[in-house]
């Protein structure tokens, strides 16, 4: 066997394993129960628990024809995708960082590593937004400071970070600093609220102290503002503050202390994330009256800022807003934040699809003639039609497209650096 099959080979059983344990996660961390105990997976059905013999990842599903040794109820589907796409994901991941000769360089383990939790993670957190319409906070604030701490330890681990801004001071420094010390400001309110007011288990519990609003509840901006004074807005104004004025006197040292810049601009990217997500919200809640976007979302949004910085959280948006806004010309939900999609998705179809176009046209006033009606006669019908619709439904959840978004930052992020204007958040 050469160097190439056996990595692309462990990667694949490696992430099938995996994604065998992310089926735990995402069948137990909504439900407020512990992934640790009991330590046998069990049958959703009849709770009988599982021997190792079935419970081989991919295998036991199809030598079992997809039921339950126990009861004989047929086992969702959706429990060998996952380690299916787990697998995939791993393999791929696996397969661009190998050289030339098919060996991994051990300068690229680390790298790869960090993909691998990321990935994972991505996993998880689409099925369960998918499932229960909400991001646990177990899968995105602790992770948030983790992938910060790398990026000081190892500052060129972590793809998509634009150090040379900060650490050679050029104008991107004080908005760096600014978008930095808002997170240290707000991530403490993070972890308090993780600690004592996580939503997981509101399924189980709908009418519980945590339970999630529903269509009848108005959303008041005012009161949502003064909710977040002290713990958001507050500490986010002095945190900002304190790291700007820290720039404006030349007190933080750059280009002889390179962990510390990669760790600001980290920093900087999950601040931004939160900071969108937040501006987002407000904006949209105050036009329609509505939750426009959840607080897990800025949070996942935080995360991908950690990792690929403001520019790369900034395009996760976007590609997540126009993945949100396709299903949602053509399904009408009452509850927001699909009318968020649309609006934001045809906003950013507007800006990025025209321009490679030209390119292909030679011309900016035909690209611009072909694409820019297109979603605007779009919004004009989804507008009309939500306007008219009497019909309630449920509200689509914003993570799995953010998910999405950030695995195909991840994957190709330097084919994407080639795309204009993209080759400006990500040169």
């Amino acid at each position: 066997m050469n160097a190439l099959a056996f990595f692309l080979i462990t990667a694949f059983a490696l992430g099938a394993i995996i994604g065998s344990f992310l089926n735990v996660v995402i069948y137990r961390v909504p439900r407020g129960l512990s992934v640790a105990h009991p330590k046998r997976s069990f049958c959703p059905q009849c709770r009988r628990q599982i021997p190792w013999n079935e419970n081989l990842p991919i295998v036991s599903y199809v030598i079992q024809n997809g039921c339950c040794r126990g009861c004989g109820k047929s086992i969702p589907w959706t429990y060998v995708m996952v380690e299916v796409v787990t697998a995939l994901v791993f393999a791929v991941l696996t397969a661009w960082s190998l050289d030339a000769q098919g060996r991994l360089p051990i300068d690229r383990v680390l790298p790869l590593l960090s993909q691998l939790v990321l990935a994972a993670l991505l996993v998880a957190i689409t099925v369960i937004d998918f499932k229960h319409a909400l991001i646990p906070d177990p899968l995105t604030v602790p992770w948030i400071p983790g992938f910060v701490a790398l990026a000081a330890f190892a500052t060129d681990v972590l793809r998509g970070h634009r150090l040379d801004s900060f650490v050679h001071g050029d104008g991107v420094a004080m908005p760096a600093a600014l978008f930095a010390g808002l997170f240290i400001g707000v991530f403490p309110a993070l972890v308090i609220d993780w600690w004592t007011h996580d939503r997981s288990g509101d399924d189980v519990d709908p009418d519980g102290p945590n339970a999630l609003p529903t269509d009848d509840e108005e959303f008041s901006l005012v009161a949502e503002m003064k909710f977040l004074a002290w713990p958001v807005l507050v500490p986010a104004a002095l945190g900002a503050a304190a790291l700007g004025a820290l720039v404006v006197f030349d007190v933080l040292p750059r280009a002889d202390a390179p962990g510390l810049a990669a760790a600001l601009a980290s920093a900087a990217g999950a601040g931004f994330g939160l900071f969108l997500v937040f501006a987002v919200r407000f904006v949209f809640s105050a036009l329609f009256q509505r939750e426009a976007m959840g607080l897990g979302d800025a949070k996942f949004l935080a995360l991908a800022g950690a990792v690929f910085g403001a520019e790369g959280a900034l395009l996760v948006f976007l590609l997540a807003s126009v993945l949100g806004a396709l299903p949602a010309f053509f399904t009408l939900f009452r509850r927001m934040p699909i009318a968020t999609f649309v609006l934001l998705g045809t906003a950013s179809l507007m800006w990025i699809a025209p321009l490679p176009l030209a390119r292909a046209l030679g011309s900016e006033i035909a690209a611009l003639a072909l694409i820019v009606p297109l979603p605007l006669i779009a919004l004009f019908w989804f507008l009309r039609r939500l306007r008219s619709s009497e019909q309630p439904l449920a509200a689509m959840p914003f993570g799995p497209f953010l998910a999405v978004a950030t695995l195909v930052l991840l994957l190709f992020r330097d084919e994407l650096a080639g795309v204009y204007p993209l080759h400006f958040l990500l040169h």
